[in-house]
């Protein structure tokens, strides 16, 4: 028999409290047991790995990304096991398979990890995972934001107190939302409890993009998002997103499958692509997709020219782009690049960033 056939493979329903553990042979008519349940703790996850340990074959063991994280990964990982996290959304279902249960699912697993149809994702390191969150708690503090200030917007449109100057959240017009006098006191309770709601949700987005600021040197993707910055409209937060959210993007082995780790590739069906990266895909939304404004194009292609750059971009990947001029418009930029076959300039520094890009 082959080393693979000799493979033991375990497939793990993983929820908060509990492991439905089950195995499978290296062949393809053995049979598929399931070994039970066991408790979501450290020191239960041992006792099971000791005792799959104790068959004196190879063990690889996956389990279905969720919310639980990856301290499961790492401590299979630690004990010597192969180990994968797979990805949900492409997991093969059989039609007319309406019986789920924790059980049947890690029998499922198993037997879909034994045959290779199982798609592995990207694991981030624990350094790079803390970064992550930080990203994603300032963005949940910006949407935080967001919303309390239209609270307070709508609230003066609904009462007629209408700000007739262009640019709304200055200091001058904080201090004009501070003049407003009602003459119910609650209305005027109601205002000033919103204002202090937005005062806190501010505050709290600064902070956290300070300590963004305050991190990133001491990271090990800094140089990479140094070099994203020599981009025009690409800015740290930009950056320090496109990295903490992508990772190493030479993982990716065109820009294609870039565009649909992101959600961008055209599919049949008229709802979103649900295997996208939320999070990244949040992040570039407002920049303003499918759109005409082509100022943010800033890879140049001598030989096709920034229009006939454009129209093949539109060609390969059915998508034209708006990227407002803000901090948030530099993706275009970003993907500019890739597609130009300019990844290399992520880690080549500064320098090389500014060569591969023309403006």
């Amino acid at each position: 028999m082959t080393k693979e056939q000799l493979r033991i493979h375990v497939g793990i329903d993983v929820s908060k409290d509990k492991l439905a553990v089950a195995i499978a042979g290296g062949g393809v008519r053995d049979e598929v047991l399931s070994l039970g349940t066991f408790g979501n703790t450290p020191a239960s996850v041992d006792r099971l790995l000791k005792k799959l340990s104790g068959r004196g074959l190879p063990v690889s063991v996956c389990y279905e990304a969720g919310p639980t994280g990856y301290g499961l990964y790492r401590q299979v990982r630690a004990f010597g096991f192969e180990c994968c996290v797979v990805a949900p959304s492409l997991i093969p279902v059989r039609a007319g398979d309406r019986v789920k249960t924790d059980r049947l699912d890690a029998i499922r697993l198993a037997r879909l990890f034994r045959a290779g149809e199982l798609t592995p994702i990207w694991v981030p390191d624990e350094t790079h995972e803390a970064m992550r969150d930080l990203v994603r708690a300032r963005e949940s503090a910006a949407e935080d934001q967001r919303h309390k200030r239209q609270l307070v917007s709508a609230f003066m449109l609904r009462h007629g107190r209408i700000y007739h100057r262009t640019k709304p959240w200055t200091m001058r017009y904080r201090r004009w939302l501070q003049s407003q006098i009602f003459d119910h006191p609650a209305h005027q309770i109601a205002l000033q409890e919103m204002l202090q709601a937005e005062r806190n949700a501010t505050e709290r987005h600064d902070r956290l993009t300070g300590h963004i600021e305050a991190l990133v040197p001491e990271w090990d993707l800094a140089p990479a998002v140094n070099a994203l910055q020599a981009l025009r409209g690409v800015a740290l937060i930009s950056a320090v997103t496109f990295m903490a959210e992508i990772g190493d993007v030479r993982r990716f082995e065109s820009p294609v499958k870039l565009m649909a780790y992101l959600g961008l590739v055209p599919s049949e069906y008229s709802f979103r692509c649900t295997c996208a990266n939320v999070w990244f895909r949040r992040f570039c939304e407002p920049s303003g997709w499918f759109a005409h404004d082509l100022h943010t194009f800033t890879a140049y292609d001598p030989d096709l020219g920034s229009r006939s750059l454009y129209k093949t971009y539109i060609a390969r990947h059915t998508v034209s782009v708006r990227c407002d001029r803000s901090d948030d418009g530099g993706l275009l930029s970003i993907m500019s690049m890739i597609d130009n076959g300019h990844l290399e300039a992520l880690d080549g520094g500064q320098e090389r960033a500014e060569e591969a890009v023309l403006v």
